[in-house]
């Protein structure tokens, strides 16, 4: 990130996180410098960031000016698991919901299984056990009709179960494998790629 006087730009037009070396290669945490050569020609100042990286914490940031750049470091960045860890519980959570109520499929056609699904299905049962001969149109998931009866409500109410079920041990495996992963950046990026897969 290079300061021109009035603002912050970098080489590419946007935002980058970086770093550059004093020859323009990319470089690692923690070493970034541009020196002000590289850029004098734009008429820039080097204001460079040493970036804590995500899932880090270094505490206020400590800006130093010398002759050929600013240079914007955070001292001693430490690894902070218990955010990140709160962040996969939630993803977790969210998931498990967008597969509980995704719906599921009954000879190649797709059911809902939200909550005002279940109500429904509910209803239906209520009306199929005083009248096992009942049966209406019914609006599958998107534009779907079928003929819900008896044989077919055994079918969904079946599906609903499994995918119900199917949702939760999901979620129990992950967060058996959260749980179970140390606090380092590498487990628990794994258990964020698992998730997300």
């Amino acid at each position: 990130m290079l300061y021109n006087g009035t603002e912050f730009l970098t080489p590419r037009g946007g935002y980058t996180r970086g770093p550059w070396g004093p020859n323009g290669e990319e470089v690692s945490y923690p070493t970034r410098k541009v020196t002000m050569e590289m850029w004098a020609m734009l008429g820039w100042l080097p204001y460079i960031t040493d970036d804590v990286p995500e899932h880090y914490s270094g505490g206020a940031p400590v800006i130093v000016k010398t002759a050929l750049e600013y240079r914007c470091t955070y001292p001693n960045p430490v690894f902070e698991a218990a955010p990140w860890r709160a962040q996969l519980l939630a993803a977790i959570q969210a998931k498990k919901i967008a597969k509980r109520d995704g719906g599921f499929m009954v000879d190649e056609t797709l059911f809902d299984s939200d909550a005002n699904a279940n109500v429904q299905y509910l209803n239906f049962y209520t009306r199929i056990t005083k009248d096992p001969t009942y049966s209406t149109p019914w609006k599958a998931s998107g534009n779907t009709w079928v003929t819900m009866n008896a044989a077919l409500f055994a079918l969904v109410s079946s599906g609903f179960q499994a995918n119900t079920e199917a949702a939760f041990a999901w979620q129990a495996q992950m967060d058996a494998e959260l749980a179970a992963a140390p606090d380092t950046f590498a487990a628990l990026l794994a258990i964020e790629a698992l998730i997300n897969t």
